[in-house]
């Protein structure tokens, strides 16, 4: 039965406006490639060589630097990341080619990746934030990655698990994880820190038991993890990454949401964690960052935390299995069925809080309400539209305050995150849309 037509106006907008004169004087657009290549930046910005350059993964709608989450920041595992970053020959490459300027090998390319608040340490996601105390895990990750080829611990983690030694293996991302692809296996490893391991074999035993249970997610290619002395490795099957730019990957997407969501939970799930990331995320916030910006992150993440405390986390309230980060770099074909991948933010909530991020992809980002509409399409039930435009500031929450973590490094993330202030408010249609970094 076709679902009908959900239509929601770009220019629909949330009722939180700080007042920002001081930052629509500074602001500046940087313009892309369309625009003749030329850039204007702020007199302020510093770091120039390096910002058209910047590398990072981010798992929100069309940010394809998360992350993560995932990347993320374009998701975890067997996802899109593959098809932006050219990691084979050992250096940082963005999707247009460009490499590094510095041309530094993989793990040492420090300004290509945001730098931790506490420590000063940078990570390989705008979502990976340590502490002092974790500077070991992430510089251990570092090592690993830096080169395969003389990481024997890598290749033990890879033997083990596989059952045979592995011939080649390429880096996907280094986030809270290090995902490596073995090409000839078509697998995917995630390589944690040892620390990491309870959390890792819960996932890895949460992931099992829903694919048992029907969900459309890729079960992991190997029940058990695999440990070494700093290390602890899954393997996951390598699917086919969907685009992200068509309205038939958008249907799919919203088919497999709505195949998620129907699915019984087997066992408990936890309440979401975007809260938590959120109020870290502005506990984190560079102190150089303009009032006006700061101001209208906390003021935009406080509406977002009362809506994310309101909402019911019950089945008998109607909450659901969530995947957590849904958009389509976190969607793959595997065996001929469209699953979801990325799986560390399984939970349980309300159907629309996985709706969100499609309504901020079409809002904030491309417009073409065809994609739209066939997400609206692919999803068919008939959820809550008006309580998911209203979750649209979690994710815009979460997005911007990771585009905030790179403050520092980065020129065109600080004219980014000028521009979505500005225009956070403001009728959408009106204003050109967000960009993607």
């Amino acid at each position: 039965m076709r679902a009908a037509r959900v239509r929601v106006e770009v220019g629909e907008r949330h009722e939180l406006a700080p007042a920002l004169p001081d930052l629509r004087r500074k602001q500046c657009d940087v313009e892309d490639a369309r625009d003749g290549g030329r850039e204007k930046r702020d007199p302020d910005a510093g770091d120039a060589a390096c910002a058209q350059g910047l590398v990072a993964v981010e798992g929100a709608p069309e940010e394809h630097a998360g992350g993560e989450e995932h990347d993320n920041h374009e998701g975890e595992g067997n996802c899109a990341v593959v098809r932006a970053f050219d990691l084979s020959h050992g250096r940082y490459r963005t999707r247009t080619g460009s490499s590094c300027p510095g041309s530094a090998p993989l793990g040492d390319c420090s300004r290509h990746r945001p730098a931790c608040p506490a420590c000063r340490t940078r990570s390989g996601t705008g979502d990976t934030y340590h502490s002092p105390a974790h500077t070991a895990t992430s510089d251990s990750l570092a090592e690993i990655v830096a080169d395969d080829r003389g990481r024997p611990e890598l290749r033990h983690l890879a033997t083990e698990l596989l059952g045979h030694p592995v011939g080649h293996l390429e880096l996907v991302r280094r986030g809270s994880a290090a995902v490596f692809r073995a090409p000839v296996e078509r697998v995917i490893l995630r390589v944690h820190h040892i620390d990491d391991l309870p959390a890792v074999d819960a996932a890895l035993h949460l992931a099992s038991q829903l694919a048992e249970a029907g969900a459309p997610v890729v079960p992991p290619a190997r029940p058990a993890s695999v440990r070494a002395d700093r290390f602890v490795a899954t393997a996951w099957p390598l699917g086919q990454p969907v685009s992200d730019d068509g309205a038939d990957d958008a249907a799919a997407l919203g088919r497999t949401l709505a195949g998620l969501h129907a699915v019984v939970p087997p066992v408990d799930l936890p309440a979401p964690g975007v809260a938590d990331r959120i109020r870290r995320r502005l506990k984190e916030l560079d102190p150089t960052i303009p009032g006006e910006i700061s101001g209208s992150l906390h003021a935009h993440a406080e509406a977002a935390l009362d809506l994310l405390a309101g909402l019911p986390l019950n089945a008998a309230a109607g909450a659901v299995v969530l995947h957590g980060d849904a958009w389509p770099g976190n969607l793959v074909r595997l065996d001929g069925e469209h699953r979801m991948i990325d799986l560390d933010d399984l939970c349980i909530g309300p159907p629309e809080l996985d709706l969100a991020p499609s309504l901020v992809t079409y809002r904030r980002f491309h417009r073409d309400s065809d994609r739209w509409e066939a997400f609206v399409d692919g999803y068919a039930g008939n959820p809550d539209w008006v309580l998911a435009g209203q979750l649209a500031v979690v994710r815009e929450s979460q997005m911007n305050t990771w585009l905030a973590s790179l403050w520092s490094t980065s020129a065109v993330a600080r004219d980014e995150l000028r521009h979505r202030v500005l225009t956070w408010d403001v009728d959408p249609s009106q204003q050109r849309p967000w960009r993607t970094i």
